[in-house]
C-alpha cells in the first residue's frame, strides 16, 4: 500500500501520455476518429512512445523508492558526501527535508486555530472569501517561516556553522560496492547495445 501511494501519480502521467501522444506523434495510422471536419488519427508510433516513456518513468520511480527504502535519508546524505557532492548542497537538502515537516506542522496548527474561530470554508476554492482567507494564511505562514529561518541561521552561526562547511575527507568506497557499480553499468551497456535501434554489433566490429 505504501508503494502504491508513492507511485500512483505515475499511472496518471501514463494515462495522460496515452491520451495525447497517439494523436500527436506521426506514423502509421491505426484508427481514425472523425469529429465533423476534423479527423484525429491514432498512430502506432505514438502508442509505442507513450508506453515506453511510461515504463521508463515507472522504472525510475521504483528505483528511487528502492534506494530510499533501503538506505534511509541519512544514508543517502552520507552517500552524497562520499561522492564528493559540495557540502553546502548536501546541507541545503538536509535542511529542506527537515523543515518541510516543521512548516507543515505550523500550517496544521494555523488551520486548527482557524477552525476554532468558527471559520466555515466555501463550497469550492473559487469562493472569494475562501481565497482571501487562504491567501492570508499562506502569507502569515511565509512570514513565520522567514522569522524562524533567521533565528535558526543565527543560532547555527553561534555554534560555528562556517567551520562545519569545511571540506571533509571522503573515504573510499569498498570493493564490493565498486564491483556492484561496474556490473550495473555493464548490464545497462549490454542492454543498450542489444536493443532494437541501438548500436549494432557489426558497426563495432568494423
Amino acid at each position: 500500500m505504501e508503494l502504491a501511494r508513492r507511485v500512483w501519480w505515475v499511472f496518471f502521467l501514463a494515462a495522460l501520455m496515452l491520451i495525447t501522444l497517439p494523436f500527436t506523434v506521426p506514423g502509421n495510422t491505426l484508427l481514425a476518429l472523425k469529429a465533423g471536419k476534423m479527423v484525429l488519427a491514432v498512430s502506432s508510433e505514438g502508442i509505442s512512445r507513450a508506453v515506453l516513456l511510461s515504463l521508463r518513468v515507472l522504472g525510475a520511480v521504483l528505483a528511487i523508492n528502492l534506494l530510499t527504502a533501503t538506505s534511509g535519508f541519512h544514508g543517502l546524505m552520507k552517500g552524497l558526501r562520499e561522492l564528493r557532492v559540495p557540502e553546502i548542497f548536501v546541507q541545503l537538502v538536509e535542511f529542506t527535508v527537515r523543515y518541510l515537516f516543521v512548516l507543515s506542522e505550523e500550517g496544521r496548527r494555523m488551520m486548527i486555530a482557524r477552525r476554532a474561530r468558527a471559520f466555515q470554508e466555501g463550497r469550492s476554492l473559487l469562493d472569494r472569501r475562501t481565497l482571501s482567507v487562504l491567501g492570508h494564511l499562506l502569507g502569515v505562514l511565509f512570514l513565520r517561516s522567514a522569522e524562524r529561518s533567521e533565528r535558526v541561521y543565527q543560532a547555527m552561526l553561534a555554534r560555528g556553522l562556517g567551520k562545519s562547511l569545511a571540506k571533509k575527507k571522503a573515504s573510499r568506497p569498498p570493493l564490493r560496492d565498486l564491483g556492484w557499480g561496474i556490473s550495473i553499468a555493464a548490464f545497462a551497456l549490454v542492454l543498450r547495445l542489444s536493443e532494437p535501434g541501438g548500436f549494432l554489433w557489426e558497426t563495432l566490429l568494423r
